[in-house]
């Protein structure tokens, strides 16, 4: 269950009614949510089973000021959206990250196609349009890190998805097994 901790503020009523959307969206997954909800932010975590595949996810916002000397500071914003999920093929395993030192050692015909500062890392062959399709991901969804190794799938980004259900189902759409 999320707690609210009611304030007369508009920073409140926009973090209350986004979590209130996440809430309604996972509403079909019949998942039970922990975390608050606050003027500076939230954390909301969950996690569900479907079709013998698990679902960790977790979103935080949080808002803090700065002193300034002279002149206020204003309140920095920092999101970050988590997900792991289990249960996903065997068959695939790769890592996208960012890190330009991991880069250097990447495949060239990689380098070619994804953009810098991102690395690939993959123990099966991609084909062009995964590539491709995977970049899209990447860059739409402004991903720090992208992993399947063993079946499991982690994700991170400091971006949050106004409809994260679907971009879950996009991912396990595109890495279930047969």
């Amino acid at each position: 269950m999320i707690k609210y901790e009611y304030a007369n503020s508009e920073f409140y009523e926009n973090n209350k009614n986004f979590c209130k959307q996440i809430e309604e969206e996972f509403a079909s997954t019949n998942c039970l949510f922990d975390g608050y909800c606050n003027s500076y932010g939230f954390e909301i975590k969950t996690k569900y089973s479907y079709k013998k595949i698990e679902y960790f996810l977790e979103l935080v916002k949080k808002q803090s000021t700065q002193n300034g000397v002279v002149i206020p500071i204003d309140a920095i914003d920092y999101y970050e959206f988590t997900l792991k999920i289990k249960g996903l093929s065997k068959d695939i395993q790769f890592e996208i990250g960012k890190s330009s030192l991991k880069r250097l050692f990447m495949k060239t015909i990689f380098k070619n196609k994804i953009p810098a500062p991102f690395y690939l890392k993959a123990k099966k062959s991609f084909t062009i349009e995964t590539i491709d399709d995977l970049v899209s991901t990447l860059i739409t969804n402004q991903t720090e890190k992208l992993k399947l190794s063993k079946g499991n799938l982690s994700y991170k980004t400091h971006f949050l998805s106004e409809t994260p259900l679907e971009f879950i189902k996009l991912l396990t759409d595109k890495f279930k097994g047969k």
